[in-house]
């Protein structure tokens, strides 16, 4: 396992994004933003856009946009509220706007055919949070609070906007991503922060809230499933703290934990993140065929430079 640091600083202030060679990492040229971005699933020099000129596509290397849709009718645009992914084949997306009316809502937009779906009204909600398409985009997931002070819930619409689940429970599962699981269906994965599965790492299925447990309890504060070609494994990232009893022994690291419930573990490589606030979480995420993960570091100095590391595995 080689790691390596790719660049002097991974928290960017300004709008712009520095894009970088992806076998030496070195820097090839920065671009401002046309929006929200998110990387094209198959084609390595577009990226999906959503902004104030409408939904469309980014070929970073010419610097041009192709314009799908231009939203008209909308404003405020988003992919998600800026925390949403595409679909697992890149061809469906959910934007969040403000309709003409001023209704904040909610649609799925299809990149390749250009159907716009219904929009689903969320200007009832105190605080509309992260909205995604789920993988297989059978699903719309939006994490809102219904009034101030409370928790909250995890919406589960179809494409037309019927309410499929609305789970209530804190954080059950949060901090995680989406996928799918040894039977093809789609779940939410991430640590459990409410019982009966506290402090474990879950997958909970879309459909139906049925839950799977795929870890002991542990100190897992992030869970990512990009790695899309090596379906078999999730990514979780461990927080530096000392070991509990009853609790999974993976501290200040990352590991890959199998998918299939056997809790299978691939302990990969150690963060030396000193934890001083949200920015200096590691937040690991794996490459698409799961052979390398990109996380943040201090690198053990607790008010040091934040940068960006990959870690490549044989």
């Amino acid at each position: 396992m080689e790691c390596r640091s790719v660049a002097t600083d991974a928290v960017q202030r300004e709008p712009g994004k520095l894009f970088l060679d992806g076998t030496t990492y070195k820097p090839l040229f920065a671009l401002e933003n046309p929006g929200t971005i998110r990387w094209h699933r198959t084609s390595p020099d577009l990226m999906v856009f959503v902004g104030d000129k409408g939904v469309g596509y980014w070929d970073v290397r010419k610097n041009t946009l192709q314009v799908l849709n231009p939203l008209s009718g909308y404003s405020k645009a988003d992919i998600g509220v800026n925390k949403g992914n595409l679909s697992d084949d890149g061809t469906m997306v959910v934007i969040a706007a403000t309709r003409s009316d001023g209704k904040q809502v909610i649609f799925a937009y299809d990149l390749v055919s250009g159907k716009k779906y219904p929009d689903i009204d969320m200007s009832g909600w105190y605080e509309l949070g992260w909205t995604t398409i789920s993988p297989a985009k059978k699903y719309i997931i939006s994490y809102s609070a219904k009034t101030s002070g409370t928790n909250k819930h995890r919406l589960i619409f179809t494409l037309d906007g019927q309410l499929v689940q609305s789970w209530t429970e804190y954080e059950r599962p949060g901090h995680g991503d989406f996928g799918l699981d040894k039977n093809g269906d789609e779940v939410f994965i991430g640590r459990s922060k409410s019982p009966p599965e506290q402090w474990q790492i879950i997958a909970r299925r879309l459909v139906d809230g049925q839950v799977t447990v795929l870890s002991q309890p542990c100190f897992a504060s992030h869970v990512s499933k990009r790695n899309l070609l090596d379906p078999d494994w999730l990514f979780a990232t461990f927080t530096p703290r000392d070991l509990r009893p009853g609790f999974a022994p993976y501290t200040g690291e990352i590991a890959a934990l199998s998918m299939d419930g056997k809790q299978t573990a691939r302990r990969l490589v150690q963060t030396h993140a000193a934890p001083n606030g949200y920015l200096t979480e590691p937040h690991g995420s794996p490459s698409p065929d799961g052979r390398r993960v990109i996380f943040a570091s201090n690198w053990g100095g607790k008010d040091g430079p934040i940068a960006a590391y990959v870690a490549e595995f044989l």
